[in-house]
Formats: structure tokens, C-alpha cells, sequence
């Protein structure tokens, strides 16, 4: 009767070890999902979440100063430095009433953001082709260090760059993606100067 009680009692603390094992490798949230571990990973899930309209993914994937740039954008209602500016001039009329929108979360707004800009051509940089990373460059914003991720993007003309970031927590961050051609800002997606 001993034996069987201990066995019995082994087999619960060895089904209690390898649940509670699994739980430690399991990803908590959302975020801890993402494939972050490199640039270059970190590129790649966010082109993923990006041609899957996933756009809250996106701006996860978005460092903490790119996410706070949308903030302001969102905020001052200038909405031209994150898509078209002919969508952007109509993006009130797009939306639904901003009543449903306000008070939610804005990786939801940066959503209905880009999906009207998508659905009226509207993008600024469009990431829905294929994509292949040619190089990884070290870079710099501010005196800080940085990366950048070269690549290119199926229907646009040169290369386009991934400006990357380390978190406190050592994973990958998007500062911005800049088209050919661009200038050197903090725009989210940074631009050719307009003529």
C-alpha cells in the first residue's frame, strides 16, 4: 500500500513539474510571442504582421519613441505623417464617428489608421510585396547605438531601411522604416523630402 501511495504521489510531483515546465517556456503575452530575438527576426515579424493587416502587431513591434510619435500624430491630428496626405485630408470622413475610437487603445486607432490608408492606396511605405533583407548596418540616433536593416521591397524602386533598436529587455524594436531616397528623421515612416 506504501508503494502505491509513493508512486502515486511521484507521478502528481512529476505531472506538477512538467506542467508547471511548460508554463515557464510558454510565451505570457502577446508581445513575448514575437520573434524579437535579432534585427533582422524583428524585421521580418513585423513585415509578417504588416502584409497580414495585423496592424496593432505593427505598432507593438514599434519602439517606444516611434509608438510615442504616432501619440502625437494621433493627438494633433496630423495624420498626413502617417499616410498620404490626400487620405489623410479625407481620414475623418473614412473612419467611423471618432465617439467609437477616442478612448481605445493606440495600437487600435494606428489599426483603422492604416487599414482605411490601405483600402484607398493611400501608404506611405508599402511592405505587402515580397521582402528580402540584403545587409544589417551599424547605425545611430543620437549618439546612441542602432542598426539598420537593408532591404528590399517587391514594387519599390531601392532599398529600403529598417532602423532598429534594443529594449532594456534586449529585444528588437522598429525606430522607423525609411524609403529610398529619404531623409534622416524620426518620422515613422520616413520620406524622399516633398518637392
Amino acid at each position: 500500500m506504501n508503494r502505491v501511495i509513493l508512486l502515486l504521489v511521484l507521478t502528481m510531483v512529476m505531472g506538477a513539474s512538467y506542467i508547471l515546465a511548460q508554463q515557464v517556456n510558454e510565451p505570457r503575452t502577446h508581445y513575448d510571442s514575437l520573434a524579437l530575438e535579432t534585427p533582422e527576426d524583428a524585421v521580418m515579424t513585423f513585415v509578417d504582421a504588416f502584409q497580414r493587416q495585423d496592424y496593432p502587431t505593427v505598432f507593438l513591434i514599434f519602439s517606444p519613441h516611434a509608438q510615442t510619435r504616432f501619440q502625437r500624430i494621433n493627438a494633433t491630428y496630423n495624420y498626413d505623417q502617417a499616410i498620404n496626405e490626400e487620405v489623410a485630408a479625407e481620414i475623418f470622413e473614412l473612419l467611423p464617428p471618432l465617439s467609437e475610437w477616442e478612448h481605445v487603445h493606440d495600437g487600435y486607432v494606428f489599426d483603422l489608421i492604416m487599414l482605411t490608408a490601405e483600402g484607398r492606396d493611400g501608404l506611405l511605405i508599402d511592405l505587402r510585396g515580397d521582402v528580402e533583407i540584403l545587409r544589417t548596418e551599424e547605425a545611430s540616433i543620437e549618439g546612441e547605438p542602432a542598426v539598420d536593416v537593408i532591404v528590399t521591397v517587391e514594387d519599390i524602386d531601392g532599398e529600403v531601411r529598417f532602423r532598429m533598436v534594443q529594449s532594456a529587455t534586449e529585444r528588437w524594436r522598429v525606430y522607423h522604416v525609411a524609403a529610398p531616397g529619404s531623409v534622416d528623421d524620426n518620422a515613422l515612416w520616413a520620406m524622399p523630402p516633398r518637392d
